[in-house]
This record gives C-alpha cells, sequence and structure tokens, in this order.
C-alpha cells in the first residue's frame, strides 16, 4: 500500500493522504469496506473517479469535504458520529496530506476513546502541527468536551 502519511488510529480506523489509484484495491484485500475522502474539488491533489476507484473495489464510498482553511467543531462532531456508527467496519479515511484527518483523529482519540491527551497530540504531531485555525477549533472542541473531565 502505497498511500502516504498512513496512521492507524485503532483495529478499524485507519487514516492518510490521499491514496493512489491502485491503493483502493489493495485496502479492499486487506479488509475495509468504507472510504471516506474530506478532500475539496479546490485541494491542490484529487482523484477526479475516486468514487469509482473505491466501488469498483467492493468498498462503500463517502464524500466529507471539510474546508481545510475554516475547520469547525461541527465538522468534527459530524465526523464524530459518522465514526460512533462505523465503528464495527473498517474505515480507512483520508484528505489530501492527512492535515485535516489528523487533527480530527486527535479529538477522536482524545474524546471519544479515552486517549492520553499529550499521546494523542504527539501522534498528531507526527503528520503536522496545525495552523492557528485548526488549533482554534481544536481549543473549542476540548472547552466543549474535554476540559471538564481532564
Amino acid at each position: 500500500m502505497q498511500a502516504p502519511q498512513q496512521q492507524p488510529i485503532h483495529t478499524n480506523l485507519m487514516s492518510s493522504a490521499l491514496p493512489s489509484e491502485d491503493d483502493f484495491q489493495s485496502m479492499a484485500d486487506e479488509g475495509y469496506e468504507i472510504v471516506i475522502s474530506m478532500c475539496l474539488p479546490v485541494d491542490s491533489v484529487t482523484l477526479d473517479d475516486e468514487d469509482a476507484l473505491v466501488t469498483d473495489a467492493g468498498m462503500k464510498y463517502m464524500h466529507l469535504g471539510m474546508d481545510y482553511y475554516a475547520p469547525t467543531l461541527e465538522d468534527y462532531e459530524l465526523l464524530r458520529d459518522i465514526l460512533n456508527v462505523l465503528v464495527e467496519k473498517k474505515v480507512w479515511i483520508h484528505c489530501t496530506k492527512n492535515y485535516r484527518v489528523s487533527a480530527f483523529m486527535y479529538l477522536y482519540n482524545v474524546l471519544e476513546r479515552g486517549a492520553d491527551i499529550q499521546m494523542a497530540r504527539m501522534m498528531m504531531h507526527t503528520i503536522w502541527k496545525p495552523t492557528e485555525a485548526w488549533e482554534n477549533m481544536i481549543e473549542e472542541a476540548l472547552e466543549k468536551y474535554a476540559y471538564q473531565y481532564l
């Protein structure tokens, strides 16, 4: 599998940067059932026919395009709710560089899976260091959902 910036989140959840066309069959061969793309058509690199590549490989495709430059708490909440419904399915989630996904997975690991906040942040930082807009969204989510428990 060639998808760059791969990062396992848990047994049934993997994140990465944009996979290659050939990666989708490999994902299916490894038992992945659903591919979620957070890319937008305005992103620097996309796959025009990703939905067809995924379904041709025998998996389901979901598109949750989220703006890299303007992340919102609602974006996280939508993704969290979808992942909570799909928790028994084997899911591969990606964006162009795994920046968006890694920030959301940081929150998901801390808020939904009870991961240590420092360990989860180190995981995110292996992919990237969030911009101010992302740090603001992360702080908003932590204030709403976590700080009362930490």
